[in-house]
């Protein structure tokens, strides 16, 4: 792995909701990841693969809600890549329901589990199994450029909602953070700090 190798990542921003798809461009070989596909995310994504002159080689689902999947199929057919998701969340991008838009099914081509990696280029990332907002949703972590991709894990002022089927807020706070220092902790533990900072830019 080359360390000094520069990431080029930008957030596109698609459907109702401005749900963000990821891509992450390694520009020695100049290929590109893609994270989520929300409703109407091709040609946005096609434009900024182009400037770039990037080439996908791999379409990455953090979970299956239906403002993360939306163009997920249309993707997948446009670059004639594969799609990988968590095991767990196949059959809800397979067969998808709910959402207030019509979304296309969309074939698996590769399931992931927690400890997988995925490479693009001469980076890898680690699969992070963090359920809670969606029983399969997952995160990918690049130690060397100190980069996370979570989904709906974390926000700036909280987590993804657990108010919805599927969803626990009892896995949520119960994700586990190892840190650099000290003991393991976890998102709920640090939860009310993390809300103080929020709201008021001061440590408690």
């Amino acid at each position: 792995m080359n360390d000094a190798t520069h990431l080029i990542i930008e957030a596109v921003p698609a459907g109702p909701i401005d749900t963000n798809a990821w891509i992450i461009i390694e520009p020695v070989t100049q290929q590109a990841l893609i994270i989520d596909a929300p409703p109407d995310a091709l040609e946005p994504l096609r434009v900024h693969l182009q400037h770039h002159n990037a080439t996908p080689v791999a379409l990455v689902v953090t979970h299956t809600h239906w403002d993360h999947i939306g163009a997920v199929a249309a993707v997948r057919a446009a670059y004639n890549i594969p799609v990988l998701v968590h095991a767990i969340e196949r059959g809800r991008l397979e067969a998808p329901v709910g959402g207030p838009v019509e979304i296309a099914p969309s074939v698996v081509d590769q399931t992931l589990a927690d400890g997988d990696t995925v490479a693009l280029g001469h980076v890898e990332f680690v699969v992070m199994h963090t359920p809670g907002h969606s029983p399969g949703q997952i995160s990918l972590y690049d130690a060397v450029h100190n980069a996370l991709f979570g989904g709906d894990t974390l926000f700036p002022n909280g987590y993804g909602r657990v108010d919805i089927p599927g969803a626990s807020e009892d896995e949520t706070v119960a994700v586990t953070v190892y840190p650099g220092h000290g003991r393991p902790t976890t998102i709920g533990t640090e939860r009310r700090w993390m809300q103080v900072v929020a709201q008021t830019g001061q440590l408690l």
